[in-house]
Parts: C-alpha cells; structure tokens; sequence
C-alpha cells in the first residue's frame, strides 16, 4: 500500500493521517465513441459505493443533455435543457429497461441511442459525491415556507440545482453570486430573478438549504432532486494535507471588449471544467473542458446546457492559466459592457507527487498500421516520430491542443484542422497517431508524458519584452529542467538546466554547447511557483505566446541530474528500482545531440538505438552508449561519456 493510501485508511478510520482525496476521484471528463451494445466507461470513480452524478451529451449531433443519477433510479434521467420530469423523459425518449447502472469505478450506459449512437462522439462529466465537493439529496415538498432541506456537502454550498422530478417544472437555480434572493433557470436563456418563494431568501448553511412555496422547489407532495456544489473550501477534503481547494464557484463583470486579452479570473487554480452564464442578460449556459478543448491561443469546444446542439467549434473564447482563466472574446453572452456573469470551475489535478512512473509516462512503438496506444493515464503531452527516414520530431501539448511544434526546428506553431486530426482519442486514456500524420506508417515511437506536480509540468504564457517577466507554473516544485519556444516566431527553443545555473542555457533544436546570457533567465532561479525569462527575445519576445515544459526529479519516478564523462564506463544512479525507461543525454560543455534511449526500442548490454531531439535523421544503432542498471543507467561510450566533458540528463523509471 503506498504511503498516500496508508494515510487515506488511517483518515476514514479517525486516525491522524492527513492525506486526502484526489480531484481525479471525484470528478472525471471522459471521451467516448457509442456503439451497438452496452458500452462500459472505466474512468476510476466508485459511482456504486458512494453514489454521484453522470452528465452525458453527444458531441457531434442534436440530441439531449443527459444527467443519470443512481438517487433518481437507472430508468429516470433528466435533462437539463428539458424541463420534463424523469417519466417525461423516459416517455419520449427511452423504454422501460435500465438506461445505466453506475460501477465501482465508473458506469454501464444501455445499448440507447440518445446515451450512445454508433460511431458518435460523447462527453461525459462524472461527479462523484465526496464532502466538500457534490452531494445529491432527493425530497418530497410541502406547499410550506421556510422548508429546511439537510445535505451532507459539509461546507456551504455554491452551486445547487433543483429539479422537480415528477412532473414539468424548470431547472431551478442557486449561485452564491446572485444570493438566495434570485433564482435562475438550467433550460433556459434568462436572466436571473428576485422571488423568495424559491430559496425563502436564505441562504444556504453548511448543513441545509432553504425553500419557500414555490412549486419549482417545494410543491406539494412533488418529488425534487438537488444537485449541490461546493465552494472554495479547503476543510479536510483534498490534496496530501487535505487542504486543498478543488472548486470554485465566482462572477465576474464584463468590460464590453471584443479583442483579447480581455479579462482574467483568478480561481487559484488551472480549471479542467467551467460552467458560465449571464445573470444580468439572456444568455447561455456554456459548457467548456480540457478534454474537448480550451485550446490556448486557438480554438475551443464549447456545448451548452439548455440546448441539444453538437459542439461548436471554431471560436477562440478563453484560456486557463496556473491559477485561473482568461476570456479572449466573448461578445455580450460572456463580456458584455454592463454585464455581470457566474461560473463554476473545477481544478485540474492531480493533487500528489506521483509514486509510480507508469502512471504518468509511457513510451511505445508500432510495428504495424495501428499506431494508437492505451496507455493507462490521460496523456497532456506527446513527442513522437518514425524511427526510420528523416522526419520532425513533433511535439504536442493538451494545452495547445491542434498545435505542434518540432524540437529540432525553429519554426513557428502548425495548426492542423480540426477535421482531420485526433491527437487525442475518444478514449480518455488512449493516443491516435495514425489519425495525425502518420497515416498508419510503421515504426513510430511516441513518448508520453501526464502532467503532476513535482514531476512535470506544461505553461503557456504572453512574453513582455521586459527586463523580468515572472511566469507562474503548478509544478509545485522549482523546475530543474526546462524548454522555452515562441509559438509564433522562427527562434530557437532554450532550454533551462539546474546544473547549469541561472545564466546559462542550451537550445534544444542544436548540438551547440552551453552558452550565458543573463538576459534569458534575468539570472533568477526558479521556484516552487513560478520561474523568471529576461529580456532575451528567445524567452520572452513582446507580444507573442509562448509554450514552456517543465521537469522536476520524483524519488523513484523521475531524475534531472548531470555528471562529468570518464570516457570508459561509470554507473548514473537515479535512485530507481528497476531501471530507467526513458533516458535524455546531452553533452553541455562542448558540442553534442540531445540523444534519446527508451526500454521500449531497447536499452540493453549492447548497441543501443537512439533518436536525436535536434535532429530529422533516421534512428542509429552503431553505439553502445547506455546499458542497463537497476538504480538508473551506465554511460559507457563517447557520445554519452566523453572523459572530462559536462553531460545533463533526464532519466525516468
């Protein structure tokens, strides 16, 4: 059992443990294709133990918003841009079988058109109940004022919908924004009323809310489903303290602009997941996560709750940051002038420093036409090419999402259209390079990296031009290894190395040697937050966006280190268990490739193949530079080993 479980048991027991829950336990966005039988979803939830709520809506064409919940029967869902009650729903739109059946780690959706259509594409959000985060609480009204209904969130709730289940009722809504003196409405535009019948102009408590006579929340002998959110509590719930904050529920006011950047709400964390609505004017509900894209400085994936639209996509409206989110555009429905407007947004995790290596790194290749690989973790960052002819080594980030660079090319950011490229598979936990450019090509190896704290990390940031611009990152650890590229124009990327220092650098697309410019990292270490560029154009040119890898050594995981060439053979210990798998080597003090080994193509006693980040060539076989060792691995040839020479690396398990 890790050390992380231990405390978790000793916490439910009543123990002094102090770690907590993972955001990945309690909430999950997951892709899927449908299909003519059954369909599974695995996405790590215990929906059955502890209950929860599955909103499923279909990415490519008219149907409805689904919302399926175990406390409203596996026959009754609703919808949340009907205001029909779950027999309505059931009427029009399923028959009387089971419709879903939620599983220990995830849910079971029936051979049904509308939960799954062959070959569409579906989203689906998970929210698993947990204190401080989601609770769900079922009740039969009474025609009476001031009705108390309990909840087990724990905290003040931020966020509740209500719906009446029985019969045709709209969507009731309570945002701590508007207060409990206003009420909106989940399957409508509207704009957001002042009526106490609805909330009985009280707020929320920790242990109940309040309804008034209103037949929306409290008719009587009506059956009611609440939905309900935290906010912003750090009370024991989360993080390896338990203390950290997972959801926020916020507004903001609009400033009328129409070019971004526009406006920046700080969460105090990067969202994966954004609710969004006018309150001050009819507008929609917008729905917005990473899995379908909030792409910075491009396109995003956008559904909305009151309507039964596909995805639209095609606008640039947002961007997440380390510790918020930034609109772009937004027109009146998100930024008008005289505008005020709410949201939800939930953190991306994970919250812990990962353990095992496999659960954040994978590196694979193809033998045959299929070139998508499973790869047990949703992935946020790939580099991949064919180990045969000269070809890019492409590098793509979540983030940017149909954007790529090459590492061994100074040239700008490539869009590839939506239509034709599937970086990321319908499955949450899988990669599609035949769907890129490959185009069922053999031999492509294809290393991939899930962001975590103290081990990597991914940053997107607007340069200034200035003497000292300070970028903040979730690595949660000051990086020891980092690689710098403008997006938008032909430079070089730099990279950053702790045994460097703090006024030098390397640049990934050469094999030239170290070089100093104190103007690249204005001579500032970086830290546990945020790291430093200068007034180098190379890191922080006026103007244009840029994209920035961080990596950090794990125990076990993960190692950034350097070491001095004997020029026969010396031991690289990682403080690993079983060897690494993956293995970064450059030569810093004289001229030398990036050179890349993997267990995957083999690191063995022997000659072993590499591919060089800098370079389009073919991989080469004609050196025995690495060989295995079980704390990490042994240099034992010049390329990687030269006697007297400084060489950095990064290793991973």
């Amino acid at each position: 059992m890790s050390n992380r479980n231990i405390l978790q048991a000793l916490q439910s027991a009543g123990g002094a443990g102090g770690a907590g829950l993972d955001v990945d336990e309690v909430f999950s966005t997951h892709l899927y294709k449908g299909g003519t039988n059954s369909n599974t979803i695995t996405n790590g939830l215990d929906l059955d133990g502890e209950g929860g709520l599955v909103w499923i809506k279909n990415r490519g064409s008219t149907q409805n918003n689904w919302l399926l919940s175990e406390d409203l029967g596996s026959n009754h869902p609703l919808s949340s841009n009907f205001n029909k009650g779950t027999s309505g729903n059931v009427s029009s739109y399923f028959g009387s079988s089971p419709l879903y059946t939620f599983n220990n780690n995830g849910f079971t959706t029936a051979a049904m058109s509308q939960l799954q259509t062959t070959n569409n594409k579906y989203v689906s959000w998970s929210f698993r109940k947990a204190k401080n985060f989601f609770d769900i609480v079922t009740y039969t009204g009474n025609g009476q004022t001031n009705r108390q209904i309990s909840h087990n969130l724990g905290s003040v709730p931020g966020f509740m919908l209500v719906k009446r289940t029985d019969g045709i009722k709209d969507w009731a809504v309570y945002h701590r924004a508007r207060g409990a003196t206003e009420y909106g409405t989940l399957n409508t535009t509207e704009v957001f009323y002042d009526n106490n019948t609805w909330w009985q102009d009280t707020a929320p408590t920790s242990t109940n809310f309040t309804v008034g006579n209103s037949a929306f929340t409290n008719g009587n002998g009506q059956t009611y489903v609440a939905f309900i959110w935290a906010h912003h509590d750090q009370n024991g719930t989360f993080g390896p303290e338990a203390n950290q904050d997972i959801i926020h529920c916020g507004s903001y006011d609009g400033n009328g602009s129409t070019t971004g950047p526009i406006i920046s709400i700080n969460t105090g964390f990067e969202p994966q997941w954004l609710l969004m609505k006018s309150n001050s004017e009819s507008g929609s509900w917008f729905l917005f996560d990473v899995m379908r894209g909030i792409e910075t400085s491009h396109r995003d994936a956008i559904q909305y709750a009151e309507s039964a639209y596909a995805d639209e996509v095609g606008y640039e409206v947002l961007d997440v940051n380390s510790n918020g989110f930034q609109l772009k555009y937004g027109g009146s429905n998100l930024n008008g002038s005289n505008g005020s407007y709410i949201y939800v947004a939930i953190k991306r995790g994970s919250l812990f420093t990962p353990e095992d290596a496999t659960k954040v790194f994978s590196a694979n290749i193809t033998t045959n036409s299929s070139n998508t690989h499973n790869l047990g973790f949703v992935p946020d960052m790939n580099i991949n090419t064919p180990t045969t002819g000269s070809n890019n080594r492409y590098i793509i980030p979540r983030i940017t999402g149909h954007k790529y660079l090459a590492t061994e090319s100074t040239a700008a950011e490539t869009t590839i259209s939506h239509g034709t490229f599937e970086m990321w598979d319908d499955n949450s936990g899988t990669i599609d390079l035949d769907a890129a450019w490959w185009g069922g090509t053999a031999n492509i190896v294809s290393w991939t990296w899930k962001r975590a704290p103290g081990y990597f990390d991914v940053v997107c940031f607007k340069g200034t031009g200035g003497s000292t611009h300070n970028v903040l990152h979730n690595l949660k650890v000051a990086p020891e290894m980092m690689w710098v590229k403008s997006r938008e124009t032909t430079y070089n990327w730099t990279v950053f190395h702790s045994a460097l220092g703090n006024n030098k650098g390397l640049y990934l697309n050469t094999t030239g040697s170290e070089f100093t410019n104190t103007a690249t990292w204005d001579n500032t270490a970086p830290t546990d937050a945020r790291f430093t560029v200068g007034s180098d154009g190379y890191t922080n040119k006026s103007g244009d966006d840029f994209i920035a890898y961080l990596f950090a050594t794990v125990a076990g995981v993960s190692k950034v280190g350097s070491y001095t060439g004997n020029g026969s053979s010396q031991n690289i210990n990682c403080g690993f268990s079983s060897g690494a798998r993956f293995v970064l080597t450059k030569c810093a003090s004289h001229s030398g490739a990036w050179h890349v080994f993997d267990s995957v193509r083999g690191i063995v006693s022997g000659n072993d193949p590499f591919l060089e980040l800098d370079s389009t060539s073919a991989q080469d076989s004609n050196y025995d530079a690495v060989d295995p060792l079980s704390s990490g691995f042994t240099v034992s040839d010049n390329i990687t080993n030269e006697n007297g020479r400084t060489f950095i690396f990064y290793a991973i398990a």
